[in-house]
C-alpha cells in the first residue's frame, strides 16, 4: 500500500476525498516531488502494486550504467592509486621470478651435484633455494599489505562520496522513501 500525501493547498489530511497517492519511486518507496495528475499518480502506483505482487520473489530489475560510465569510474581509481599498483606490480614480478628459482634448482642438483657427485655445489643450492623462499615469502607478504592498504582506501573514497551525495539529498527524498 502506499501511502498518501495531502493535496495542494486548501485539502485536508483528514477528508480522504482529498488526499493524493504519491507515485512510487525507483526503489518502490512513494515519491512525490512532481505534482501531476492524481488520477495518472494513482494509475501507476497501482500499475507497481500490481506489478510487484505478480512477480513476488523475482529481483526487481536494475537500470544498468553504460559501460563508459563503469570505464571512467575504474580509471578514476586505478589512476588515484597508480603508485602503489606499479609497486605491486613490481613486488609480483620478483616475486614470481624467485618462485622459478626452486624448479631451476632441481637441474643444477640432478646433473651436477648428483650425476657428477660435486657435494659442493651442495651448500650453495641450498642457500639460493633459502633465499628464493624468503624472497617470495617477504614479496607476498608485502603485496598483500600494499594492494590490501589500496583497496581499502578506494573503498573509503567511495563510502566518503556516497555520504556526501547522501548528505546534500533534501529531507523530504527521506521523508518520501521506504528502508528496508
Amino acid at each position: 500500500m502506499i501511502p498518501s500525501l495531502p493535496s495542494l493547498p486548501g485539502g485536508s489530511m483528514k477528508d480522504p476525498e482529498t488526499r493524493r497517492r504519491a507515485r512510487a519511486g525507483l526503489f518502490g518507496g512513494p515519491v512525490s516531488s512532481r505534482r501531476g495528475n492524481d488520477a495518472e499518480n494513482a494509475s501507476k502506483a497501482d500499475a507497481s502494486e500490481g506489478a510487484d505482487s505478480k512477480v513476488k520473489g523475482d529481483a526487481k530489475k536494475r537500470k544498468v550504467p553504460p559501460f563508459r560510465t563503469v570505464l571512467k569510474d575504474a580509471i578514476d581509481l586505478v589512476i588515484a592509486r597508480k603508485g602503489r599498483l606499479v609497486l605491486g606490480l613490481g613486488l609480483m614480478l620478483v616475486s614470481r621470478l624467485a618462485g622459478l628459482v626452486l624448479p631451476g634448482m632441481s637441474k643444477f642438483l640432478l646433473d651436477d651435484v648428483i650425476a657428477k657427485s660435486n657435494a659442493a655445489l651442495l651448500a650453495p643450492l641450498a642457500f639460493a633455494s633459502l633465499l628464493a623462499t624468503v624472497v617470495q615469502a617477504a614479496t607476498a607478504f608485502s603485496l598483500s599489505q600494499l594492494l590490501g592498504k589500496a583497496a581499502q582506501r578506494s573503498i573509503t573514497e567511495m563510502r566518503r562520496k556516497i555520504q556526501r551525495h547522501v548528505g546534500r539529498l533534501p529531507v523530504s527524498y527521506f521523508d518520501q522513501t521506504k528502508s528496508g
